[in-house]
């Protein structure tokens, strides 16, 4: 304190250890009010059982949840795989037997060669039919 305009409330003030923090308090926020509890009925089993933390039961189920949840994502997955190979299988299959039907199925050509084939047959059934009698 060199300076002369210092009080000496202030002088002292800084040559103290700074003062030690207490938390801020914090107001409880309002809750709803409780439903009225149901009468409990006493039960022969334990105590302990009911004591049982259930973030404990969670850490303890977590791993199990995390394999299985992994397990059932892996599955729909292969699943999805399998319809989209099925999808695309089917529709080479229809185009397949689509070519194989045009093949196998006439084409006009050849339908009107054959009638003409079927009327010459038949003209001469006919001449054949006048000689034998």
């Amino acid at each position: 304190m060199t300076t002369a305009t210092a009080s000496p409330a202030a002088a002292s003030a800084t040559k103290r250890a700074p003062a030690k923090r207490t938390p801020a308090k914090r107001t409880p926020a309002k809750k709803a009010p409780a439903a009225p509890e149901a009468p409990t009925v006493e039960t022969s089993a334990p105590a302990k059982a009911a004591k049982k933390s259930p973030s404990k039961k969670k850490r303890k189920d977590a791993p199990a949840a995390n394999c299985l949840g992994s397990l059932i994502d892996d599955t729909l997955e292969i699943l999805d795989d399998i319809i989209d190979v099925a999808g695309k299988v089917e529709k080479k299959a229809r185009k397949g037997a689509k070519r194989t039907a045009d093949a196998v199925r006439p084409s006009k050509k050849d339908v009107d060669g054959i009638r003409e084939q079927i009327e010459e047959i038949g003209k001469q059934a006919r001449k054949l039919a006048k000689l034998s009698k």
